[in-house]
C-alpha cells in the first residue's frame, strides 16, 4: 500500500551534493516530470484538440500552415511559414538568416491583418518585430537526407527504411525557439496567470509539439503531389517514433547559471518525487514494471546513434550495466525502491540515472502533482539583519563546494564568458588566448565565493553584512546570491564553470533533459543534437500514459528483409525439422521432442541451438553408443558417454541425480566423454522450475574457452559466462544442483546477463528467428531420411481431380 506523504519533513532527500554534482547532472534523462510530458498529460487531462485550419502550400511545400488549438479556456494558432532554401543557405548555428521553417504560437485568433505582419516577420527571426500576442518564435530545417528518403519512399508507395529513419528519428530539426519577451513577443511574467501556459517552458514546447505534426503532414503532403495515385501515408507507428530534432548550444548554458533559484526547484521537485516513490516497497508487481523500463532503456541506449566517442562509450556502458541494477530490483524484493537506488552508487552516473528516471515512472499519484510546481519566485531575499557570522556560516553549508578551487592555478582561471556580436549569443574563450577577458561575463560563481571568504576572515562576525557592503560594494551580487541561495534545498550547480575540466555540455543536457529531451548526440563540446516528443502520441490520439525511453518501430517487413545466407523460421516449424532429422537418424536412445526443445530453447534466447545441434548431427549420424558407464560416490555421480553425444542420455542423466538431491545440500552430476554441452540448456531451466540452483560448466574445445550457466530457483532464464581456459579437459560436463544459492564467479566483461537472453527471446517471439541457411538445410538434408518415396497411392491420398 502507498504511504501518504504529504510533507518535506516526511520525505528523505539525497544531499544536495550528490543531485547538484555537474556530472550526475550531465547524465540526467526525461522523466515523468520533464516539461514535454507534463504537457501531453495537460492536453489529455483536458481534453485539448488541435485542427489545422489553413494549409495554403505549393505543390513542393512552400507556403502558410496553420494548426489551431483550443483548450478548456482559450484559443490559441500555431503559425508556420515554409521556404524555399538553398543547401549551402541552411544552417542551424544562430548566425543563420534563412530557415527551412519558421513559426509562432499566437494567443487567440489569427486575422488577415495579423498574418500579413506575421508573414513579414517572424521568417526574419531576430530581425523582425512581433506581437505581444505571439507566445513564442522559433525556426527548424529539415534533415535533409531522412526529409528526402521519407518523401522519395512514400511517392513510390513504399514505407521508408526503418534503419534509415532511425539513425536522425526526425524530419525537422529546431535550431531556436524563443519565449520571454523576446524581439517583441510576450512577457514570461504575463504567463503566470495563464491557465494552459502558466508553467515552465510549456508554450515554447508546445509549438514544437505542433510543429512535429506539421512535419508529418508536411510530407504526407509533398509526397502526394510527387507520386499521385502510386503514393501512401506515412506509417502511424513511424509518424510516432519522429520527433522533433533541436540543435542546442553555449546560448542555453548561462541560463542555469543566471537563474539559479528556477534550477534548485527544478531539481528539488524532482528529487520530492523521487524521495516519496523512494520509500514504497518493492512488490513483484511493480518490480515488472520497472524492469520492462530498464530494458527498454537497454534498447534505447544501444539504438541512439551519436557521432560523438565519449557518448557513445558511455552509453555502451550504461547498457551493460543496467541488467545488475535489473538483478538487485530481483533480490530486493520486499525492500525499498532507497536501498535499490543505493546499490547502484557504483556504476556510472548514466546507468543510475536511467534508475531515477524508471523509477519515478512507477506512481503517478505520487509524481504528478509536483509537474504544477516548477515555476518559483526568483526575488533575492533581504539581507537586512544578515550578520557576517551567519553568511560565513552559509558560505560552509552550502558553498563548501567552491573553496575546493585553487584561484591562484591556471587551470582554475581557463576559460571566461563572453557576448558575442552574432546575435548577442553567449560564448566562451579560453583565457590569454581569445579575445573579450576584459568583457567577462560574472558568471563564475565559485571564484566570487572563493574571493569573498577569504576577504570575510578579517571580518568580525558580528558585524552586519550591510555594513560591509556600504564598503565593499562590489560584492553585494555575490553575498546575495549566497544568502539567497543559502534557503534552498538544493542550491547551486557544484561546479567551477570556468576551469579547464569544465564541460558546457553537461550543462546542456542537464536543461534539455528536464524539458524533456532523449537521444543525445554531442557534436562537439560546444553544441548537442537531441530529440523532443520522440515516440509521443500523435495530436488526434493525445492520451496521458507514459513513452518513456523511445524505441525503433518493428518493421512489419521485417521477415522479408533476411540477409543473403540467412532464412526466418517459427519456432514450430523449427521444432519440426529438428524432431524429423532425429528422428531420421534412427537412433536407439534419445526422445526426438525433448532434443527438438533442446534446439529450440537454446536458439530461442540467441545462442546458437541450430548451429549446435547441425554440429552435433556427425556425431548423431556415426555413433548409437548405448554404452553408459555410471558411479555413485556420496553425492557425487560420474558418467561416461564414452565419446558420444549428451543428446541421447542428458534427460535421464538429471533425472537420476534429482532423485539424489533430497539426501544433500548440493549434487554433483560429471558427465565424461561428451559432446554437444552447449544444448544442456534447457536442462539448466528444467531444474530451476523445480526450486533448485544449478551451475553447468564445461571447457570448450573450439576457442580454449570455459563456458557456464548459472541458474537460481525459479529464475526464467540463468547467467552465461564464457570466460579463458589452459585446462586440457575439454570433453567433461560437470553439473551442480543445490538447494542454497549459486554464485556466478565471472568477470562482468564475460557474462551474458538472463536480461539480455530474455531480449532475444523477446525479439525471437516478436519477428520469428533468422538463422544460418546452410544450418537449415544439414537440417533438411538429415530429415529427408524419414520421407518415403512418393507413389501414385500416397498422390492419391492427397486428393484427385475434381470432374466438372
Amino acid at each position: 500500500m502507498s504511504k501518504n506523504i504529504n510533507t518535506i519533513e516526511n520525505s528523505q532527500l539525497r544531499d544536495s551534493s550528490v543531485v547538484m554534482d555537474l556530472k550526475r547532472m550531465g547524465a540526467m534523462h526525461q522523466s515523468r516530470i520533464s516539461f514535454t510530458r507534463t504537457l501531453i498529460r495537460k492536453m489529455a487531462n483536458e481534453n485539448w484538440s488541435v485542427t489545422k485550419s489553413k494549409w495554403d502550400l505549393c505543390k513542393d511545400g512552400y507556403g502558410t500552415a496553420i494548426y489551431e488549438l483550443k483548450t478548456p479556456n482559450n484559443t490559441y494558432n500555431v503559425v508556420i511559414f515554409s521556404n524555399h532554401i538553398e543547401d549551402d543557405e541552411r544552417n542551424d548555428r544562430v548566425i543563420a538568416e534563412k530557415w527551412d521553417t519558421t513559426f509562432t504560437l499566437i494567443d487567440g485568433d489569427v486575422s488577415d491583418t495579423l498574418l500579413d505582419a506575421l508573414r513579414n516577420n517572424v521568417p526574419l527571426q531576430e530581425a523582425g518585430r512581433n506581437s505581444n500576442r505571439a507566445l513564442v518564435l522559433a525556426r527548424a530545417n529539415k534533415s535533409v537526407r531522412v526529409f528526402s528518403h521519407v518523401i522519395d519512399s512514400l511517392a513510390k508507395g513504399e514505407q521508408p527504411s526503418i534503419e534509415e529513419v532511425s539513425k536522425v528519428g526526425y524530419i525537422l530539426r529546431t535550431t531556436a525557439v524563443y519565449g520571454s519577451g523576446k524581439f517583441g513577443i510576450n512577457d514570461y511574467a504575463a504567463l503566470g496567470k495563464n491557465p494552459d501556459f502558466s508553467q515552465s517552458f510549456s508554450a515554447e514546447m508546445c509549438a514544437v509539439y505542433i510543429l512535429r505534426q506539421f512535419s508529418l503532414d508536411w510530407a504526407n503532403f509533398i509526397a502526394k503531389n510527387k507520386g499521385g495515385d502510386k503514393a501512401v501515408s506515412l506509417d502511424k507507428d513511424i509518424q510516432r517514433f519522429l520527433g522533433v530534432g533541436n540543435a542546442t548550444g553555449l546560448g542555453m548554458a548561462p541560463y542555469l547559471i543566471r537563474h539559479p533559484k528556477v534550477v534548485d526547484n527544478w531539481l528539488y521537485q524532482r528529487e520530492l518525487a523521487l524521495s516519496k516513490v523512494s520509500l514504497e516497497e518493492i512488490t513483484k508487481e511493480k518490480s515488472k514494471e520497472l524492469i520492462a523500463y530498464l530494458n527498454r532503456a537497454i534498447t534505447h541506449l544501444e539504438d541512439v546513434v551519436t557521432i560523438n566517442e565519449h557518448q557513445k562509450e558511455l552509453n555502451v556502458k550504461a547498457a551493460l550495466e543496467i541488467p545488475s541494477i535489473i538483478e538487485s530490483t530481483n533480490e530486493l524484493l520486499g525492500k525499498t525502491y532507497k536501498e535499490l537506488i543505493q546499490s547502484t552508487t557504483s556504476l556510472s552516473f548514466e546507468a543510475q540515472e536511467v534508475l531515477i528516471s524508471s523509477i519515478i515512472e512507477l506512481y503517478p499519484q505520487l509524481v504528478d502533482c509536483h509537474e504544477s510546481e516548477m515555476r518559483v519566485d526568483e526575488q533575492p531575499l533581504e539581507l537586512s539583519g544578515v550578520t557576517i557570522e551567519a553568511l560565513k556560516a552559509k558560505i560552509q553549508s552550502h558553498y563548501s563546494w567552491a573553496l575546493k578551487y585553487d584561484f591562484s592555478k591556471e587551470k582554475s582561471n581557463y576559460w571566461f564568458w563572453y557576448v558575442s556580436e552574432d546575435k548577442g549569443e553567449p560564448r566562451l574563450g579560453i583565457r590569454n588566448v581569445d579575445k573579450g577577458a576584459e568583457l567577462e561575463l560574472p558568471l563564475d560563481i565559485a571564484r566570487q565565493v572563493s574571493k569573498l571568504n577569504k576577504i570575510l576572515v578579517d571580518i568580525s562576525n558580528e558585524e552586519a553584512v550591510t555594513k560591509f557592503l556600504l564598503e565593499n560594494p562590489q560584492y553585494s551580487s555575490i553575498i546575495r546570491r549566497i544568502w539567497t541561495m543559502g534557503a534552498c534545498k538544493m542550491g547551486e550547480i557544484q561546479a567551477n564553470v570556468i576551469d579547464e575540466e569544465f564541460l558546457p555540455m553537461d550543462l546542456l543536457r542537464a536543461k534539455l533533459a528536464m524539458f524533456g529531451a532523449t537521444k543525445f548526440d554531442p557534436r562537439s563540446d560546444r553544441w548537442v543534437q537531441v530529440t523532443f516528443f520522440q515516440s509521443a502520441p500523435l495530436v488526434d490520439e493525445v492520451h496521458n500514459g507514459e513513452w518513456l525511453f523511445p524505441q525503433i518501430p518493428k518493421s512489419k517487413d521485417d521477415r522479408l528483409n533476411v540477409e543473403s545466407g540467412k532464412i526466418s523460421v517459427s519456432r514450430t516449424e523449427l521444432a519440426t525439422m529438428c524432431n524429423n532429422a532425429f528422428n531420421g537418424l534412427k537412433r536407439d536412445s534419445g526422445e526426438a521432442d525433448l532434443i527438438s526443445k533442446m534446439v529450440v530453447d537454446l536458439e530461442m534466447v540467441g545462442l546458437n541451438g541450430v548451429k549446435h545441434f547441425a554440429n552435433a548431427l556427425k556425431y548423431l549420424k556415426n555413433s548409437n553408443n548405448l554404452s553408459l558407464n555410471i558411479s555413485s560416490e556420496g553425492s557425487h555421480i560420474t558418467a561416461d558417454l564414452n565419446n558420444d553425444t549428451i543428446l541421447g542420455h542428458i534427460q535421464i542423466l538429471v533425472a537420476y541425480a534429482l532423485e539424489s538431491v533430497p539426501n544433500y545440500e548440493t549434487v554433483t552430476l560429471e558427465i565424461k566423454n561428451c559432446h554437444n554441452r552447449w544444448l544442456v540448456f534447457s536442462q539448466a531451466l528444467r531444474i530451476a522450475k523445480k526450486g533448485l540452483n544449478a551451475r553447468f560448466s564445461w571447457n570448450n574445445s573450439s576457442d580454449n574457452g570455459k563456458i557456464s550457466y548459472c541458474i537460481n530457483a525459479n529464475d526464467d532464464l540463468p547467467t552465461v559466462c564464457n570466460s579463458t581456459t589452459d585446462s586440457s579437459d575439454v570433453r567433461s560436463l560437470t553439473i551442480e544442483i543445490s538447494k542454497n544459492k549459486i554464485e556466478s564467479t565471472c568477470d562482468s566483461a564475460e557474462v551474458i546477463s538472463s536480461q539480455t537472453l530474455q531480449k532475444s527471446f523477446n525479439n525471437a517471439v516478436e519477428n520469428g528467428l533468422v538463422i544460418n541457411l546452410n544450418d537449415w538445410n544439414d537440417l533438411k538434408e538429415v530429415a529427408k531420411a524419414i520421407y518415403v518415396a512418393s507413389s501414385e497411392t500416397s498422390r492419391n491420398d492427397a486428393g484427385g481431380v475434381v470432374e466438372k
